[in-house]
C-alpha cells in the first residue's frame, strides 16, 4: 500500500511513470485531476482551460485546507460562462454558441458528476431528515434552498408525503411571510397533487386496481384537509395571486416581450453603475445571483429578480388550482368565491398582453436560447395557470356566474325569462357583491381573447377549457345563448372548417366546447347551419370528426343527446332536426350511429383506458341507452357483431363483443363507487344515473337467452374465459 501511494505521488510529477504504471497493473486514472498538467496542456487551448478549472474544483471538494477564496472565484467563473446574461442592446448573437460550447466541454471532461435518483430516494424515505429540512423553512437564509431541496426530495419519493407526520407544520406555515409562503407552494404542489398517488399509472384499470387494494389511502385528500385547517392560508394565497403588483408595462410597446426587454435592459444599466464592492454572500447562498464579469462581485440580475416574483405568483395560482380538484372542491369553491377571487382575477386579466411578439424579424425580440419563431415570454406560465385556475373554479360550480358583471347577469336573466321549459333556476341567488366590476366580466374577456388567438396558439387549449368548464354540468340555455351572441360558436366551428387544426389538444378542446354550446339548444344548431352552409364545408367538418374520434366523441355525444331532445322532449323541432339540419340528419342515420359505435369500441380496451379516452365508452352507452328506450337494443347489438368484408360478405365479429363486455364490467366497477363522476354523467346527459346502471346491467347479464345481453352473441367457452 505504501508503494502504491508513493507511485501515485510520483505519477503526478511524471507522466511517464503514470503511463508505465498503467501498462504494468492496468490501473489507470479515474478522474481528470489525476492526470499530469503536461497531459492537460496537450489538449486544445479551449479544452485545457476548462480541464484545469475542473481539476481545481475537484481538489477543493476533497481538501478541507484548500483556498476558499480561490474556490469561490472558480465557481463564479464557471457560473458566468454557463449563465452569460447580457443586455440585449449588446446584440451579441454568438453568446448562446459560446455558452453551449463551454457547457459541452465542461460535461465531457467530467465537470458534472451524476449520483443518480437513488440517492434522493434514500434520503427522502427518512422522515427525520425531512422533518429537519422543514424546520429550515423558517429562516431567511435557508428558506429558498430548503424549498428547492424539499421539492426535489418529495418528487423522488415513491409515496406522497403525509404532512401530518411533519412536526408543527400548521404553526410553521402560519408564521410564513408572503414570500416564504409563495416559495412553500413548490412543496405544497408535490404533496397535494394527484399525479403521483397512483404510482405513475395512467391506466384507469391500474388505478382502480390500486385503489381497491387493502390499505390504500388518498394522501392528497389527507394533506388538503390538513392545509385547509391552517388559519388564513387560502385568503393569503388569494391575496398573493391577485396582487396588483405585477409586471413591467411601457407606453408604445406592442408586445409583452418588448416591455420585459426594456425593463431588464434599464435595470441592468442601473446595476452596472451601482456594483457592490463586496460579494453579497447571502444572495449567492440563498438566492439567484451572477458575476457581471470575471473577478467582479456577485450581482443579482434584475431580470432574474422579477422573474422570481413572477414564478412565485405562478406557484401560488397552481396550488389554488390543486385545492379545487380534491374531495374538498365544493368547500374551496365557496371559500374562493367569498374571497372575491374571480373579481381579482378579472382585474389581473386586464394586465395581460396576449400579443407576445409583434415583429418576428426584430432581433431584439428573441430571448436567448429561443429560435426566431418562438412567441413565449416570462408570462406564459402565469397565463396558463391562470386559465387552469378559472377552469377548476367553474367546474360544476354553483358560483360560475361570478365571471359576469351585473349588467351581463341582467342580460342572461332576460334570455332566461324567454327560455320557457329550458329556464334555469338560481340566477337570483347570485351575490352581486362578489361579481366582476366594469362593463366586461372575466368570461367575456376570455372569449374576446380566444377569438383573436391564432389557430395553433399556446393558450387556445386553456382558453377553450375555461369557457367549456363554465358551460359544463347542468346545461344552461341562457348561458349558451349569451355566448352565441358573442359569435363564439361561429368562431370555433369556422376555425375547424377553414384551418387544418393540427395540435391534438386544441382540436379536442374545440370539439368539447362546441358540444357544450349546442347541447339541447335549437338556436345553436341554427347558428351551426350558417357555418356549414355548403356541402364542401359540411363534408370537411364531418371528415375532421371522423379522423379524430377520441377528440370529437364528446361533440358526437352532444349531437345524439340533442337529437333525442329535439325529437322527443321538444317535438315541435322534430321536422327541423330530421330533415333540415345537416348535422342532426347525419347523426340520426342508423348506419352512421353503428359506424361510430363500432369505431369507438375498437379504439379502447380495459388496458388502455385513461381519463382522456374513457369518454368514448360513455358515448357508446348514450347511443345504446336511446336504443334501449326504443326497444332497439338487441337490433344494435346484433348489428355490432356483423362485419362486412371487402368482398361484401357479412361475417360475425365476436372480438368486438368480447372487448365490449370487458369494458362494461369495468364501467360498473369504476362508476358505481364514484359519486362525483356519476353525478356529472347524470347532469350533463339529463339521463338518470339509474338508467345508466340499468342499461349496463342489462347488457352484462349472464342470461344467454336475452338478445339484449352481450353474452347472447358470444360462444359459451369464450364468455366464461373473458
Amino acid at each position: 500500500m505504501a508503494w502504491m501511494k508513493k507511485r501515485s505521488r510520483l505519477a503526478e510529477l511524471n507522466p511517464v511513470i503514470l503511463t508505465a504504471g498503467v501498462q504494468y497493473d492496468g490501473r489507470g486514472p479515474k478522474r481528470i485531476s489525476q492526470l499530469h498538467e503536461d497531459i492537460l496542456r496537450s489538449y486544445h487551448p479551449d479544452h485545457w482551460t476548462v480541464a484545469f478549472t475542473i481539476v481545481d474544483l475537484d481538489r477543493c471538494s476533497v481538501d478541507a485546507r484548500c483556498d476558499s477564496e480561490r474556490t469561490l472565484e472558480t465557481l463564479k467563473e464557471v457560473y458566468y460562462r454557463l449563465t452569460n446574461f447580457e443586455a440585449r442592446r449588446n446584440r451579441d448573437e454568438n453568446g448562446d454558441d459560446h455558452q453551449t460550447r463551454y457547457a459541452k466541454i465542461f460535461i465531457a471532461y467530467g465537470g458534472v458528476e451524476k449520483y443518480g435518483e437513488e440517492l434522493a430516494c434514500q434520503i427522502a424515505e427518512h422522515d427525520d431528515v425531512l422533518d429537519y429540512v422543514f424546520t429550515l423553512l423558517q429562516h431567511d437564509k435557508t428558506c429558498l434552498t430548503a424549498c428547492q431541496f424539499l421539492e426535489d426530495l418529495l418528487q423522488a419519493r415513491k409515496q406522497v408525503l403525509n404532512l401530518n407526520n411533519i412536526s408543527n407544520l400548521k404553526r410553521l406555515v402560519a408564521a410564513f411571510d408572503d414570500k416564504k409562503l409563495a416559495n412553500f407552494c413548490r412543496v405544497l404542489a408535490v404533496t397535494i397533487s394527484d399525479l403521483d398517488i397512483y404510482e405513475n399509472k395512467s391506466s384507469l384499470f391500474a388505478q382502480h386496481k390500486q385503489k381497491s387494494s387493502k390499505g390504500f389511502v388518498n394522501v392528497r385528500d389527507v394533506n388538503q384537509e390538513l392545509l385547509l385547517s391552517v388559519p388564513d392560508l387560502i385568503p393569503r394565497l388569494v391575496g398573493i395571486a391577485v396582487s396588483k403588483e405585477y409586471t413591467p408595462r411601457y407606453g408604445g410597446m406592442s408586445s409583452e416581450l418588448d416591455c420585459w426587454m426594456e425593463w431588464i435592459e434599464n435595470f441592468m444599466q442601473e446595476d452596472a453603475l451601482d456594483i457592490h464592492l463586496e460579494d453579497d454572500l447571502e444572495n449567492f447562498i440563498g438566492g439567484i445571483s451572477e458575476p457581471a464579469s470575471f473577478g467582479s462581485s456577485l450581482v443579482q440580475q434584475a431580470g432574474l429578480r422579477i422573474s422570481n416574483v413572477l414564478i412565485l405568483r405562478v406557484q401560488v395560482i397552481y396550488v389554488l388550482g390543486l385545492f379545487l380538484v380534491g374531495k374538498h372542491r365544493k368547500k374551496v369553491q365557496r371559500k374562493l368565491a367569498d374571497l372575491k377571487l374571480i373579481a381579482g382575477l378579472s382585474e389581473l386579466f386586464d394586465q395581460f398582453i396576449w400579443k407576445c411578439q409583434a415583429h418576428r424579424n426584430n432581433r431584439r425580440h428573441r430571448l436567448r436560447g429561443h429560435n426566431a419563431s418562438c412567441e413565449c415570454s416570462p408570462e406564459v406560465a402565469l397565463k396558463i395557470q391562470f386559465l387552469r385556475l378559472v377552469h377548476s373554479f367553474c367546474d360544476h360550480s354553483d358560483y360560475k356566474h361570478l365571471l359576469l358583471t351585473k349588467s351581463e347577469l341582467n342580460e342572461v336573466k332576460k334570455i332566461n325569462a324567454m327560455a320557457g321549459p329550458l329556464e334555469t333556476d338560481g340566477l337570483d341567488r347570485v351575490n352581486k357583491n362578489l361579481m366582476c366590476q366594469g362593463s366586461k366580466g372575466l368570461l367575456t374577456k376570455i372569449v374576446e381573447v380566444m377569438k383573436k388567438e391564432p389557430t395553433a396558439s399556446t393558450f387556445r387549449f386553456w382558453l377553450a377549457r375555461a369557457v367549456e368548464s363554465y358551460l359544463r354540468g347542468s346545461t344552461s340555455f341562457c348561458d349558451q345563448v349569451f355566448l352565441l351572441k358573442k359569435g363564439l360558436l361561429q368562431h370555433i366551428a369556422s376555425n375547424i372548417v377553414d384551418h387544418d387544426v393540427r395540435p391534438k389538444e386544441i382540436l379536442q378542446s374545440s370539439f368539447d366546447l362546441l358540444g357544450e354550446l349546442v347541447k339541447f339548444n335549437i338556436e345553436a344548431f341554427r347558428e351551426f347551419a350558417k357555418v356549414l352552409n355548403t356541402q364542401a364545408r359540411m363534408e370537411k367538418f364531418i371528415t375532421s370528426i371522423n379522423k379524430n374520434l377520441v377528440d370529437s366523441n364528446m361533440f358526437i355525444r352532444a349531437l345524439i343527446l340533442s337529437l333525442d331532445h329535439l325529437t322527443v322532449t321538444q317535438p315541435q323541432y322534430k321536422d327541423y332536426a330530421l330533415s333540415e339540419n345537416c348535422l342532426l340528419m347525419h347523426v340520426s342515420k342508423f348506419e352512421t350511429q353503428l359506424d361510430y359505435l363500432r369505431k369507438l369500441i375498437n379504439l379502447i380496451n380495459v388496458q388502455n383506458l385513461t381519463q382522456e379516452n374513457v369518454s368514448c365508452l360513455n358515448t357508446t352507452l348514450v347511443f345504446l341507452m336511446f336504443a334501449s328506450q326504443k326497444n332497439q337494443l338487441a337490433h344494435y347489438l346484433r348489428a355490432l357483431t356483423m362485419e362486412t368484408t371487402q368482398t361484401g360478405i357479412c361475417t360475425s365479429n365476436l372480438t368486438i363483443m368480447r372487448n365490449f363486455h370487458d369494458l362494461l364490467v369495468f364501467w360498473q366497477d369504476h362508476y358505481l363507487h364514484k359519486d362525483k363522476d356519476c353525478s356529472a354523467l347524470e347532469k350533463s346527459s339529463r339521463i338518470s344515473f339509474d338508467y345508466w346502471k340499468q342499461t349496463v346491467a342489462t347488457m352484462v347479464s349472464e342470461d344467454r337467452n336475452l338478445p339484449t345481453s352481450v353474452c347472447y352473441y358470444l360462444e359459451p367457452d369464450t364468455f366464461r374465459d373473458s
